[in-house]
């Protein structure tokens, strides 16, 4: 990327496309002069010797329905569907409860990926969310998703990755000696040694993408079919289990009985799986190279999502059929429990495999794009940065972001280490990420109300969009009153980044202005600066 050059969310919206034809008039406020791009990432310059060109190219369409079906279902799976069950469980107190819950956590998510289509449609340009928020509310509120994304969002997710990888061995080691049938529970097991499994899974996986980027790329398509692999497995061993004569947990009489009917314990539980299904914000990134976009993304998203639903549901399904409900609620390595259930220690120890390379590639794929968003944010100058710029550098011998790879992974632990858990960590993590899921829900209804005429190629039922607001802000309140500390926390880092952005603006412009003073002749002999090159909307500052 040119530092020289970064075009803001409009201006790259406006070259990558021309689906916009107007542009509303920003305020000529100094916060804003400054906030021209909230995230690098946007930009679509190209830097060679100095020059950057205004074209884009266009990605080639050759997806077909089939092919995004599949993409944005492995964007799906992943580890959460191997942990949150049993807090699920626990938390609605009966299994017909907690299936009820997990199939509104994938209809609140299957609303918010037709929100997310919308808006990736209209507005083509990279960057996601960042893109949205920017674009329907200004760069303060895109700069705070960056910060928070950086602060608590990517690292807290990767902790909670961490720590069901470091469960899931710790159990299986601690079983290995033992003669007894069932497998020690988490209480038997020294939190350190699963926090120190857990560091250790980050660290490697922060090797891999310091090593070799390619190698990084080339071993996620392995996870990709582990993880599928693992879902397989998990649903198999509960069809066998129910072959078996299963339990009676799902029989009408069971299956409601001791049912949590507590708003906060409810909102608790639906965060727990929204975060197995996280992954939904993804669908609109594949939505460039596919092909007649128009018919094939409401297709994609209309399969995509309910299948996920009947997969998730199917191997929760096993997991109450094959063990009993008490055993279920006290487990975060459910599927372990699963295996050895019906399986025995051979069982648990390929649940154990699967699910642990299967965290290792959710790890891998998110040290590989939270680097570079460390990297462009560090390295952009039009930023209103407030990381240091020794984070942006690349290694000359690996080409890989090592200092954004190391600050990820002193974070990541970080929060494994004093995250207080797994279910700590999912509130945690969920506040912070649904606040946002928020804002780009209602900027659906706020750029219907002001840019009617912006092209949609796909348009979503306005209930869709105000269906999920109304429900986001009761996952968002309820917190407050069940996990005060954690909703004090997430709120506390998201208000933090207005002071850090408008401090940050200041110092950027005294910049500016200090090197626009500079004599023509001594600029010259500075050769190419940060400021070498200032974008045409700050000119006049």
């Amino acid at each position: 990327m040119d530092e020289g050059h970064v075009n803001s969310p409009l201006m790259a919206s406006q070259s990558s496309s021309q689906r916009f034809h107007h542009s509303r008039q920003r305020a000529t406020s100094v916060s804003n002069a400054f906030a021209i791009n909230p995230i690098p990432l946007l930009s679509s310059s190209e830097d060679n010797d100095g020059a950057s060109g205004n074209a884009a190219v266009s990605p080639s369409r050759t997806i077909g329905r089939l092919g995004g079906v599949s993409l944005v279902f492995g964007m799906i799976v992943g580890s959460g569907i191997f942990s949150s069950p049993g807090n699920i469980l626990s938390l609605t107190g009966s299994p017909g409860a907690s299936l009820v819950t997990w199939a509104v956590g994938g209809l609140l998510a299957w609303m918010g990926a037709s929100c997310f289509a919308e808006l990736g449609t209209a507005l083509p340009v990279s960057g996601g969310p960042v893109a949205y928020l920017s674009y329907a509310y200004g760069p303060l509120t895109s700069f705070t998703f960056t910060f928070t994304s950086i602060s608590i969002i990517k690292p807290s997710g990767a902790a909670l990755i961490a720590t069901i990888f470091g469960e899931y061995l710790s159990r299986f080691f601690w079983l290995l000696p033992s003669t007894a049938d069932s497998v020690p529970s988490t209480d038997d097991i020294p939190s350190w040694l699963t926090r120190l499994i857990a560091c250790a899974g980050v660290v490697i996986v922060s090797a891999l993408n310091m090593a070799s980027t390619p190698l990084s790329t080339t071993t996620q398509t392995l996870f990709m079919l582990i993880k599928i692999l693992a879902i397989i497995f998990v649903v198999v061993l509960g069809i066998v289990a129910a072959v078996r004569g299963g339990s009676d947990n799902l029989a009408p009489s069971n299956a409601f009985t001791g049912t949590n009917v507590s708003a906060s314990s409810t909102a608790l539980a639906l965060y727990s799986a929204l975060w197995a299904f996280d992954g939904w914000d993804q669908s609109n990134y594949v939505a460039g190279e596919m092909i007649n976009v128009q018919r094939s993304l409401p297709f994609v998203i209309h399969v995509s999502m309910p299948l996920t639903i009947i997969i998730f549901l199917l191997a929760n399904m096993s997991y109450l059929i094959a063990m009993p409900v008490s055993q279920v609620a006290m487990s975060n390595t459910v599927a372990l429990d699963l295996g050895n259930s019906v399986l025995g220690k051979v069982g648990s120890g390929v649940a154990t495999i699967l699910i642990s390379i299967s965290a290792l590639g959710a790890l891998n794929s998110g040290a590989l794009t939270t680097s570079r968003l460390i990297s462009s944010v560090a390295g952009s100058h039009t930023e209103a940065g407030f990381l240091p710029k020794f984070l942006s550098t690349f290694n000359s011998k690996t080409h890989t972001p090592v200092n954004a790879l190391i600050f990820q992974t002193l974070l990541t632990c970080i929060y494994v280490v004093i995250g207080g858990g797994f279910q700590t960590l999912v509130n945690f993590y969920s506040i912070g990420i649904w606040y946002f899921y928020l804002l780009c829900a209602l900027a659906v209804v706020v750029l219907r109300i002001k840019e009617p005429d912006l092209e949609r190629p796909y348009k979503t039922w306005i209930t869709v969009p105000m269906v999920f607001s109304s429900l986001t802000i009761f996952l968002l309140c309820m917190p407050v009153f069940a996990a005060p500390l954690e909703a004090a926390a997430a709120f506390g880092f998201i208000g933090l980044s207005v002071p850090i952005y408008f401090i940050s603006n200041y110092v950027k412009y005294r910049e500016l202005n200090i090197y626009q003073h500079i004599p023509s002749f001594i600029k010259n002999r500075m050769g190419k600066s940060n400021y070498s090159k200032i974008p045409v909307e700050m000119q006049d500052l």
